[in-house]
């Protein structure tokens, strides 16, 4: 996006030089292959720029609906689970056991930073609403 608005911005100061009197006189000759050459390069990034973004946008509203998210889990494949745990958290902090071969406790011991802006650490079961329905393999109720 940056490239696309910097191709913009050099045909914008083209046409700027051009009404200040830049180009007139000898330089003048050199305006249209100038024009032409930012116009190849303003064309070149917004191709990038598409295939790079798709033509379609996303639509992340199955992801709110519990039931469709949890289905979507289900059917979804490692590599894919792991992009989306990577987008809903930021860090996992994992406490000492209280002694050496205790049985490990997840639920007193684990603790999830979540990328949702938030800075309590929290797991999930203890959250409210759809995050704790999911978890907890239940229809959010409300």
């Amino acid at each position: 996006m940056a490239a696309v608005k910097a191709a913009e911005a050099a045909i914008e100061q083209l046409a700027n030089d051009r009404a200040a009197g830049l180009y007139s006189g000898a330089m003048g000759k050199h305006f249209p292959r100038l024009v032409r050459e930012a116009e190849a390069k303003l064309e070149t990034t917004q191709e990038q720029l598409n295939t790079l973004s798709g033509e379609s946008r996303l639509d992340f509203a199955v992801l709110t609906n519990p039931l469709w998210a949890r289905l979507k889990w289900r059917d979804a494949n490692p590599e894919l689970k792991r992009e989306l745990v990577g987008l809903a958290i930021d860090r996992i902090l994992v406490t000492r056991a209280p002694k050496q071969g205790a049985r490990f406790d997840g639920w007193s011991r684990v603790n999830i930073k979540w990328a949702d802006g938030s800075d309590d650490y929290s797991y999930p079961a203890q959250r409210k609403g759809a995050l704790q329905d999911i978890w907890e393999g239940r229809p959010n109720a409300a």
